[in-house]
């Protein structure tokens, strides 16, 4: 519970809960959803590596040329995300950033 002080001579007060429990509900939420696309990236390489071995045979790759297949998927897969969350639009200290041109 946190309290408030409102004076040395005044009763001490409780904060209302609702601002905190807003807050909690909304870090849950954050959480649940890092949860589930961290699962969907490692379910994602985790078919691409089951894929190998048909992949090896369809295209009679050697062990060199698949580990070529999973780093390619991996690079592109990285690419793909940093794509979808665009620029960034504040710089580290804050301070919005402008283009280049």
């Amino acid at each position: 519970m946190r309290v408030v002080e409102v004076g040395p001579d005044l009763p001490v007060t409780p904060a209302p809960r609702s601002d905190l429990a807003a807050h909690d509900h909304r870090l849950r939420w954050l959480l649940v959803v890092c949860c589930v696309a961290q699962f969907m990236v490692i379910l994602d390489l985790s078919i691409v590596n089951v894929a190998l071995p048909s992949i090896q045979t369809s295209l009679n790759f050697s062990s060199t040329q698949l580990q070529w297949v999973v780093d390619a998927y991996a690079i592109f897969f990285a690419g793909f995300l940093m794509l979808g969350a665009g620029p960034p639009t504040t710089s580290a200290s804050g301070a919005p950033l402008s283009p280049p041109w």
